[in-house]
This record gives C-alpha cells, structure tokens and sequence, in this order.
C-alpha cells in the first residue's frame, strides 16, 4: 500500500517533481518552481533511475538550499516515487509538478492562498495550459467548480493540478503502490462529505503534451482505473450486484459484415463473447439473435456457458433482466471491449450509485451544426476551454443498465461511464472498418503473445 507519512513542520508548500528520462524538461520545471512568489517552499525531486541527461540537470541544483534530490537505483514507478517524496517532505500543503510541466508564476502563491483562508479544504484544483513539446501554449482548460465527493463523483480533477493538504494525505495512507499509475481518481475517490474541495478557476499548470507523456499512455490509465475502482468497492463493503451481459448479434441484411465474419482468424462473435465470460463481474451471458446459423455455432463452441436466446435484439432491458440487478449490453461490433472495461462499468454503478453507465471517449475534434445560416462550431472559438463543456461520444458496444431498483416515475437514472481508448471504442460499420479491425487485432494478438 501506501507510505507511513510523518509530517514535519518546517516548509508551508511542498513541491515535489517526479522524473524518469525527462531530462530535456526537467530543468523549466524545476525553475519554475524556484521562481513562486510564495515564501517558505521547498522543492523535493525524485529520480527514478534516469538513463538521459537528468543527472546532468540535477547536478547543477544539488547545492540548492531549497531543494533535496532523492535518486532511485532501480525503477520504482510513479507512486512509489510520490510516497518517497510525500516521506522527505515538510510542508503542509503539497503539490505533484510533473517533470515535463512546468508552473505559472504565481500558481503556488494563488493556490496555498485559497488553501489557507479554508483551513477546511481537503484540496485544491486549478486550470492548465496545453503546451506542445516546446511550451507554445495550445490553449486553456478550467475545471468545473467541486465541492467535496457529491459533485462529479466519477469525474476526478486533473491530477496534475491540484494542491493536497498534508492531513488529508495521511488519512489516506499515502499514493496505492500497487498502482504504478494514477490520474488522480484514486485521490478523489478518498474525498468524504467532509471534505472541502475548492477550485480555482485559472490555468497555473502549464501541462505539456507529447508523444511519450503519462496522460497519452491512455491503455495504462484504463488499467490503472480498473483496479482503482475495483479497490473502492472492496474499502467501502459494496454489495455485488447480479448482472447478466446481453450479447447482441442482430445485423441489417445489407451490412458487410456479420456475426461470424471471421477477424484475425476468429469470427467477431467470439471476441465479444469471449470477453464477457472471462468478467468476474457477470453472473450469467446471453447471446440474442434471431440468426439460426449463429445460435448453432454459439452452441457448439460454447455449450451451456452461453445461453442462447432466440429472438431480436431490441427486447427491453427490463424483461431480458428479470432475476438480475442490472443488464449489460454489449454489441458483437465492438470487439475490442475487454472483460476489464466490463468490470469498470459495473464497479461505477456500485460506487457513483448510477441507473446507467456508458461507454465513451472524449470528442476532441471539431464539431459543427448549422443555425440555420451557415455552420457554426459547437465550440465557440475561444482559446480557453471549460470542463463542463467537454463534449463526450457514446460508443455503442457497452451499456449497464441497472434494473433493480427501477428508478420512480419521472425520476432521471444518474448516468456515470467507462473512459476508452481508440482500440476499445473502435465500431465496425463497413468493410473498411473491418479491415482496420484486423490489423488491430494481429497487432493485438502479436503482443499478446510477446508478453506470454
């Protein structure tokens, strides 16, 4: 698990920067740092087992009184590196600076302020501005305003930006070791009704994006919050729910692709259903189809593991469920929804209570509707960007549907959701769609194998 913190009383704010081959940013971070209009700071950095220059940018910092430089002779990984900084640290306030971002100005000064006039708060978030690998700015994001664990449960502030108050840090326990990373749903997740939360709505984070950094290593993260999530329902004694997956594999006669149209040598069925009995989580899998040649071959493949249902696969979720808390749909379509996706959908409608919860992938790109004049961007321009108006994709290939207790009538069914990557959102629609597929999956199975 964690560390044992033992506070001291020295520093007010702790910085602390985590490095592993950063070299080439480590430096701006670091003076960034120095640079805080707020006095008592202390810097503390933690090397985990560096193979580029680092060394070479730490040695110019050694003798700094403000400074202490932790070198790991193996690597450690993320958290194993917080707690270590967490341990040598004195302030009361602390904050993660990742080693390829860097501090605005006064981002210390604006947010152990806030901090200090609510002697209350558990945590403060603020915004950050998207660099590119050479610190030109790509704009701004603002988080959406927090108050403790009842606003935006499943949506944790940017893990990146956020002050923690020393006291909160040991309630905890320190940072989960057993999760090498983390985006700080795992910190969030710890925030109690008692727990002040405030937010601070300007960008004090310059946050670098490029090819090699935590936040694009989405397939990691995915894992990571699996097993958060996972950890929460076991802390907080959540009764398991009885849930039935709902395998659909009714198609249009005109697609150009089918139940069985075989993918990497196995036909898209089988990916799905696959899956879905490899989930700890499901209790019982349904394959629905009105298809005879399909219902024979899930039969013989699969025998009584899979009950095969005859019929469409618009039945509601409420008949296909009796007997059970919750129904899970999946679409045969989607054959990269792994049984892991499966299970977070189903630990999130324990934790964050919700009456659905679907699968999506943040929409990025630019979207337009017509006013009736011209076409105009859903998004207006501005180079600031807000969290509460983030725009989100559902993918159709994972559905939880809670079926008991029903919601009352005229009472909306609190939503929650699974975060995907590319992979898992990925839907065939078309041939080409399928030859995609089929590159991902030997690309799959490759390392699939690799790692065997």
């Amino acid at each position: 698990m964690g560390c044992d913190i033992q506070p001291a009383d020295a520093a007010e704010v702790t910085v602390y920067i985590v490095n592993r081959n950063y070299g080439r940013f480590l430096r701006q971070a670091i003076e960034s740092v120095l640079v805080q209009s707020h006095a008592g700071l202390e810097i503390v950095v933690v090397d985990d087992a560096s193979e580029d220059e680092s060394a070479a940018v730490l040695a110019a910092f050694e003798s700094h009184p403000r400074i202490r430089i932790l070198r790991n002779d193996r690597v450690r990984g993320l958290t194993a590196c917080c707690n270590a900084a967490i341990r040598e640290s004195h302030g009361r306030l602390v904050m993660r600076l990742d080693a390829d971002d860097f501090l605005a100005p006064r981002a210390i000064e604006v947010l152990a302020g806030a901090m200090l006039r609510e002697p209350g708060a558990a945590l403060a978030c603020c915004g950050h501005v998207a660099v590119d690998v050479k610190g030109v700015s790509l704009g701004s994001f603002l988080p959406r305003p927090r108050a403790g664990s009842a606003t935006a449960p499943d949506l944790p502030p940017h893990g990146a930006c956020v002050m923690v108050r020393r006291r909160f840090l040991d309630r905890m326990g320190g940072y989960d070791e057993a999760i090498p990373c983390q985006d700080g749903l795992d910190l969030w997740l710890h925030v109690g009704p008692e727990d002040r939360v405030l937010t601070v709505n300007e960008p004090l984070v310059h946050y670098r994006q490029h090819a090699g950094n935590l936040s694009r290593g989405t397939a990691a993260l995915m894992a990571a919050r699996g097993k958060i999530l996972a950890k929460h329902v076991a802390k907080r004694g959540l009764v398991r729910p009885r849930v039935k997956a709902v395998v659909m594999a009714d198609w249009a006669s005109s697609s150009p692709v089918a139940p069985l149209t075989p993918l990497a040598g196995k036909p898209l069925i089988e990916w799905c259903l696959d899956e879905a009995l490899g989930c700890a989580g499901l209790d019982a899998v349904v394959l629905r189809t009105s298809e005879v040649e399909v219902q024979r071959h899930a039969a013989r493949r699969y025998g009584a593991a899979v009950q095969v249902e005859a019929g469409e696969s618009s039945q509601a979720p409420a008949q296909a469920a009796a007997g059970f808390d919750a129904v899970l749909q999946l679409d045969v379509r989607s054959p990269f929804l792994s049984r892991g996706l499966m299970q977070q959908a189903i630990h999130a409608m324990q934790l964050f209570e919700a009456g659905e919860v679907l699968a999506v992938q943040r929409e990025d790109g630019v979207l337009l509707r017509h006013d009736g004049t011209g076409l105009q961007s859903l998004r207006d321009g501005a180079s600031v960007r807000r969290e509460e108006d983030e725009l989100y994709r559902q993918c159709p290939g994972l559905t939880l549907l809670r079926t008991q207790p029903a919601p009352l009538a005229g009472e909306a069914a609190r939503r929650s959701h699974v975060l995907l990557d590319q992979a898992a959102g990925f839907t065939i629609r078309t041939a080409l769609d399928l030859e995609f597929a089929a590159l991902m999956a030997r690309a799959r199975l490759s390392a699939d194998a690799d790692a065997a």
